[in-house]
């Protein structure tokens, strides 16, 4: 992979030229993060000859967005998309989070007016320097608040349902059991907040830094969370019920007895995360991070987990009857007594993983790897195991070694 940046007028250029894959997305990462520490965050990404782009380097390209959206005007857009890396950005879910324009030409063309226009003056944005008092300012259903800075402000109980916040600064904020119904939070900063009880149903938290938040008990149902981090985050006890949380950044957060019910949740990142006793009935979890994450109890039924990773995972007496994991990987995991009846693990990878008492009642198996797993005592015919690619070195369900 060849990667190439010059600045114009109020953009940086980037050409990607050949692959981004688990080799170069490294690299691909390293000059992304240095033109975004640079200041520069309205960024156009030209793909026009590269070859193809990996699961980590969507991850990369997400992760950037996340940066330039947290700035006004900041944006990454994606020109000279090629057919084949724009199919994989649909299939994962990401199409939504970038602008794209057929080549570089049309989007200068269409970019360039724009940005020749007069700045907005700082003085007319609501920005201030000092936290704001809440006796000066009137907080209320419905108030635009955009840009403020509400940094460690006291908020407890309020109602500011309907409220405009995108991009405030909420840090370290107390906001415990306010209603905060259909506010928008588009790319606001929320790190270390407490929302213990708040009610943030048909919330727009889309872009948001969410890194650390308290959000115990909260209701999260309808609420829109594309691209939000919530890295470390306290989640237990929480509603998502059809929620869009697509590429959600949910790395070492806790989200234990929480219900995600019917969620859009492609290419979320769990990994590492405490997720015990968690219901998913229903989601979408294409493509989703599991790894070393743990997952004791949870329920994942008739939930979409194609291709996703669950290497290092813990997820012992966990239940994901009917749920569609084609290709999806277990490397040296531990599934101890997990219910995948009626599964499609369709070309599963389950190498070194602990799958004693695991039950495949009618599952799918065509294709899969039990390369040295442990099958003890599992529940499968002899049927399914005629299915499966590869069961070298595994135990097999009467205690003896498949060589």
């Amino acid at each position: 992979m060849e990667i190439s940046a010059i600045p114009f007028k109020q953009y940086d250029l980037v050409k990607v030229v050949g692959r981004v894959d688990g080799a170069t997305a490294n690299q691909f990462a390293d000059e992304l993060d240095r033109i975004a520490k640079n200041g520069h965050h309205r960024i156009i990404l030209d793909l026009s000859a590269a070859e193809y782009i990996s699961i980590s380097g969507l991850w990369v390209l997400v992760n950037i967005q996340k940066v330039c959206k947290r700035h006004m005007r900041g944006d990454l857009i994606l020109a000279g998309v090629p057919e084949r890396i724009r199919s994989h950005i649909n299939l994962t879910g990401f199409a939504n989070f970038f602008r794209t324009y057929d080549d570089l030409a049309d989007a200068l063309a269409q970019l360039l007016p724009v940005q020749d226009s007069p700045s907005v003056p700082s003085d007319a944005l609501p920005t201030m320097e000092k936290p704001m008092d809440n006796k000066k300012y009137r907080l209320e259903p419905g108030v635009d608040l955009s840009y403020a800075n509400l940094m460690k402000m006291t908020l407890d109980s309020m109602d500011l349902s309907r409220a405009v916040l995108a991009r405030a600064n909420l840090d370290a904020a107390q906001m415990h059991n306010s209603k905060l119904t259909q506010v928008n939070l588009f790319a606001a900063s929320l790190e270390k907040t407490d929302l213990n009880g708040a009610n943030l149903s048909q919330a727009c938290l889309s872009a948001a830094n969410l890194v650390r938040v308290i959000l115990v008990g909260v209701n999260l149902s309808n609420a829109t969370m594309l691209m939000a981090d919530l890295n470390g985050a306290l989640l237990n006890g929480c509603t998502f019920d059809g929620s869009d949380l697509r590429g959600l950044n949910l790395h070492k957060a806790s989200l234990g007895k929480s219900t995600l019910l019917r969620c859009k949740l492609a290419c979320a990142d769990f990994s590492r995360a405490s997720i015990d006793d968690v219901n998913f009935t229903g989601s979408d979890l294409a493509g989703a991070n599991f790894a070393h994450a743990s997952l004791y109890w949870a329920k994942l039924v008739d939930c979409i987990l194609d291709g996703a990773d669950f290497s290092g995972a813990e997820a012992s007496e966990s239940h994901f009857e009917g749920a569609s994991m084609k290709g999806a990987v277990f490397f040296k995991s531990d599934f101890n007594a997990v219910d995948f009846s009626r599964a499609d693990l369709t070309g599963a990878n389950f190498y070194g993983a602990n799958l004693k008492r695991a039950n495949f009642k009618d599952a799918r198996l065509d294709g899969a790897v039990f390369d040295k797993a442990d099958l003890s005592k599992a529940k499968l015919t002899f049927e399914q195991l005629s299915y499966i690619k590869s069961l070298s070195g595994t135990i097999m369900p009467d205690g003896s070694v498949h060589r």
